[in-house]
């Protein structure tokens, strides 16, 4: 009977280390998979800040400027009068 009892000692102890290893195996699997849901998280928060300022300084241009707002591409900065005219002098120049 002391033979069994050890035998099943062995045995548990055995699998108490095998589970200890998965469960130590998934706790840094979660700590790994938390940092990187941060850093995500923050990579995405300057972005969308970053197009939240460029948005607002848009609209505040157009704001003080309104006569802009037709001629001014949105996100582009870009006045769509100028970019004609170099497209037009360019034409003229090519021909």
């Amino acid at each position: 009977m002391v033979q069994c009892s050890d035998c099943l000692r062995f045995l548990l102890a055995s699998q108490i280390e095998e589970l200890r290893g998965e469960l130590n195996k998934l706790r840094y699997e979660h700590s790994f998979l938390q940092q990187e849901y941060q850093h995500e998280r923050t990579q995405h928060q300057q972005v969308t800040d970053e197009m939240k300022l460029r948005y607002e300084s848009e609209v505040s241009l157009f704001v003080l400027f309104p006569s802009k707002l037709s001629q001014t591409c949105l996100f582009g900065n870009l006045l769509l009068e100028q970019e004609n005219h170099v497209i037009e002098c360019r034409v003229r120049l090519s021909t």
